[in-house]
């Protein structure tokens, strides 16, 4: 159904009307009191992460500082733990070597015990 100018305007002119009488009956200063607390949470939010943002980058004991620091720390601390790791394999090799070596002697001794014994 197409309207015409004339139609339409009027259309439009009742509508604006019945939302301006409806508009009358709104309480305003409920919507601007929490309009106001809005704001002002929003303001106390920036606050927030200002001084979120301070304690990262802070120069002296920021978080990227801290991190930096733990990174260095690790990095001179990588030499020590290879060589570290390489002794200890070292020792495990040793070890084996040794625990063989002790079976090999302990079968030997039980050999020359049994042979003393039952072959007089």
């Amino acid at each position: 159904m197409k309207m015409t100018n004339k139609e339409l305007t009027t259309h439009l002119c009742s509508e604006v009307a019945f939302i301006k009488k409806n508009m009358e009956s709104v309480d305003f200063t409920k919507i601007e009191i929490k309009l106001q607390q809005l704001d002002d949470n929003q303001k106390e939010m920036m606050m927030g992460l200002k001084e979120i943002m301070k304690d990262i980058k802070d120069p002296e004991g920021g978080l990227i500082v801290a991190t930096n620091k733990n990174t260095s720390f690790r990095e001179t601390c990588e030499v020590d733990r290879v060589d570290t790791l390489d002794a200890f394999k070292h020792l495990q090799r040793w070890s084996s070597g040794v625990n063989k070596g002790l079976w090999v002697m302990f079968s030997v001794v039980a050999g020359i015990i049994m042979k003393l014994i039952f072959w007089e």
